[in-house]
């Protein structure tokens, strides 16, 4: 087989995994823009949230960091949705639950 053949085949496995990757990205494509459909149509908690309601147990004082380890915010929101209950959801009063169950410095 000669240089040129090589290339001509090379060329041609090239173009037939650029066109099977352009599949793929128009694939991935519609699947971000059904999730970010999804997600505007959904509820969500953050650590922003846990940080919003530690400074409103403390009458807004922006040294809620003194009474919570601010560090664990994020672990406590994620173990908060691993272990919530669907029928009750998720609520503020659950957010006071896993602030003083997992973040308060003077917790046992």
């Amino acid at each position: 087989m000669s240089k040129l053949e090589q290339l001509k085949m090379e060329n041609a496995r090239a173009m037939s995994e650029l066109e099977r990757l352009k599949m793929e990205n128009a694939r991935l494509r519609q699947k971000v823009e059904i999730l970010e459909a999804d997600l505007q149509n959904s509820i969500t908690w953050s650590v922003e949230d846990f940080e919003y309601r530690a400074s409103a147990l403390e009458n807004y004082d922006d040294r809620y960091c003194e009474i919570y380890d601010c560090d664990k915010f994020e672990e406590a929101l994620l173990m908060m949705i691993r272990k919530h209950d669907a029928e009750v959801g998720i609520t503020w009063h659950t957010i006071d639950f896993w602030l003083d169950e997992m973040c308060r410095k003077d917790a046992p």
